[in-house]
């Protein structure tokens, strides 16, 4: 086993995402590209490293390209799950009272992906 530790970074705060989200709707045409042939994929990183200039510029913090789009991709995921629940139970037997809001960093991420 490798004995060196995995260097930690402290977690997002709320102003960091908000960041974070902000930057990646400016840049969401490259981004969220669905071609994943070799330009495009350098045109996402190169996209990446800029977005990530601009965080740790507006942030202050040390973040890299990696954690960031680390970060991104988890935040979508999450929020496609909670959209996916929140639709499933539109369906479901028995009726009752239907709590399908979304706060407001769940509603700019689902406008910025496309399913």
């Amino acid at each position: 086993m490798d004995s060196t530790k995995r260097i930690r970074c402290s977690n997002f705060s709320s102003s960091e995402m908000d960041i974070l989200l902000t930057l990646v709707e400016e840049h969401k045409r490259i981004i969220e590209c669905k071609k994943t042939d070799t330009v495009s994929n350098r045109d996402k990183d190169a996209e990446w490293e800029k977005l990530t200039n601009k965080f740790n510029a507006a942030a202050g913090s040390g973040q890299t390209a990696k954690q960031l789009r680390m970060k991104w991709d988890s935040w979508k995921t999450t929020t496609r799950k909670n959209y996916s629940l929140k639709k499933s139970s539109l369906y479901k037997t028995g009726g009752g009272f239907s709590n399908n809001s979304f706060d407001n960093w769940e509603e700019r991420i689902l406008s910025v992906v496309s399913f």
